[in-house]
């Protein structure tokens, strides 16, 4: 994790997120989201599954965000059955996140 301004924090998640991997996430972001960032961008793009840990955790941290004020969005890539909207969509939490298909994207919701 780590700021690519001083008001946007990147987080890169590894290839998994187990349970584990799921509560240090929140728990390090909702430390970042202290600070006051005006946008986090969460790096999803190696994950090859979303475990529904995972979508917990997501749907923890836009909802800390959300009551913080803070943009938050997804990166994914854009390959098509991309496990990371299906996760989402499949869980009927999609709608509480913009998803962009890389940081340039992202970094444009600043505009």
């Amino acid at each position: 994790m780590h700021g690519l301004t001083d008001d946007v924090l990147l987080v890169r998640v590894g290839d998994g997120i187990s349970a584990e991997a799921a509560a240090q996430l929140r728990q390090s972001v909702y430390a970042q989201l202290a600070r006051g960032p005006r946008l986090v961008i969460v790096d999803l793009r190696p994950l090859s599954r979303l475990s529904p840990d995972g979508v917990s955790a997501l749907v923890d941290i836009a909802c800390e965000a959300g009551a913080g004020d803070i943009g938050l969005c997804l990166v994914c890539g854009d390959r098509p059955g991309d496990p990371v909207p299906l996760a989402l969509h499949a869980a009927g939490v999609a709608s509480l996140f913009e998803i962009h298909p890389d940081q340039r994207a992202a970094l444009g919701t600043l505009d």
